[in-house]
């Protein structure tokens, strides 16, 4: 932690395994360090682990969670990504005094999730099937994520770099030269009908894009790559 946090911020929230946007994780070094930060200030740390499950040859570091001894770490989870994205249910790890104050919040917004939803994941998690559904998942990620990165490697060398990612969903893409993001966002929404993150809007670097191979079939990745490869190749020109 290199970068002071002001006393106005009262939390720290990170999602440290396979990140959204860019795909990679945090080091056991960072999450030591994050932990001895969190301490020395007293700092509570939300640590978001939605993407955990989605690994691919190996499992990844233990959560910020693991580190912890006095109750700082909330560390959240849902099953919106492993299962579907309107199975909207998820969990807390943190001390009882803050899931009982969570737990009163929760009521005066709503009455709690759907009872069906809630049948469904339980039947999931206590029959085995979960487990088993993961582990296709992964399989399937893992063979979109390698199909994506044939083509990267094949049309995209000359102009960009990324990393490959151990799971999650995304490949985070930087351009070697200078180029408009806005106007190739625009170019291949309007032309292409193909909807491109770039890394602006995640406070990123203004030559970066976010790729995602999770929701779209084999066909339309290579489609919608040799587009942003056609418009970023003018762009750079």
């Amino acid at each position: 932690m290199n970068q002071a946090i002001s006393n106005k911020e009262k939390a720290f929230y990170i999602d440290p395994t396979f990140n959204n946007p860019t795909g990679q994780s945090l080091s056991r070094r960072s999450r030591e360090e994050i932990i001895t930060y969190s301490r020395r200030h007293n700092m509570p740390i939300i640590e978001d682990d939605i993407y955990r499950d989605i690994w691919f040859d190996e499992p990844p570091l233990k959560p910020i969670k693991s580190l912890d001894n006095t109750g700082n770490v909330l560390h959240i989870s849902s099953f919106s990504k492993s299962i579907a994205p309107a199975i909207r249910i998820g969990w807390l790890i943190a001390s009882e005094k803050v899931i009982e104050q969570l737990a009163d919040i929760r009521m005066q917004i709503d009455y709690g999730s759907s009872i069906l939803s809630q049948m469904v994941v339980y039947e999931l998690l206590t029959s085995g099937e979960y487990d088993d559904h993961v582990s296709r998942l992964r399989t399937i990620l893992k063979d979109k994520r390698d199909y994506m990165l044939s083509i990267l490697n094949d049309t995209f060398s000359d102009i960009a770099t990324w990393d490959i990612p151990k799971g999650g969903f995304f490949i985070w893409v930087t351009f070697r030269g200078d180029i408009n993001i806005k106007k190739l966002f625009a170019e291949l929404v309007n032309k292409e009908k193909i909807l491109l993150n770039p890394g602006f809007i995640y406070g990123g670097k203004a030559n970066t894009v976010r790729l995602s191979y999770a929701f779209e079939n084999k066909e339309n990745i290579k489609y919608a790559l040799q587009k942003i490869q056609h418009y970023a190749s003018i762009e750079l020109k």
